[in-house]
Order: structure tokens, then C-alpha cells, then sequence
């Protein structure tokens, strides 16, 4: 028998929805009163370890990417 696979056909779609959720709340994280967003919580939060998957190398990203985002967020 062929093993079924869930959740298969929508990952990719998925996972863009989710990287622009993310997207929105490290931004909005980062906006915070800086008392907030330098807080060793947060810093410890975001601190790179050594077992994290090394993401996909793209472009750099341009400052229009952000403002492009954020055109997309004004409509979500």
C-alpha cells in the first residue's frame, strides 16, 4: 500500500502564508518601545544556536521589498 500524505499538497502554500505571519510579528516586535524589543527575553529569543537549519541563499533584500510588504499588510 501506497502511505497517504497529509498536508502534502498545500505545504508550500502553507508555509508563505505563515513566513508572511512571522514577517508581521518580528516587525512588529522590533516597533516596540525599545524597552520591550531589547529585552533579554526577546534578544535570547531571536539569538542564532548552533543547530538551526540554514535557510535557502536569495538575493539580498532591497528597502522596497519592506515597503512591498508592507502594502500587502495594509490589505490583510
Amino acid at each position: 500500500f501506497v502511505g497517504r500524505k497529509f498536508f502534502r499538497k498545500n505545504d508550500r502554500k502553507l508555509a508563505e502564508s505563515r513566513e508572511l505571519e512571522l514577517h508581521k510579528f518580528v516587525k512588529e516586535i522590533l516597533l516596540m518601545h525599545p524597552q520591550m524589543s531589547s529585552s533579554p527575553v526577546i534578544v535570547e529569543f531571536f539569538e542564532a544556536r548552533s543547530h538551526d537549519p540554514i535557510p535557502p541563499m536569495r538575493e539580498p533584500l532591497e528597502t522596497t521589498d519592506f515597503y512591498e510588504m508592507d502594502e500587502y499588510d495594509a490589505y490583510t
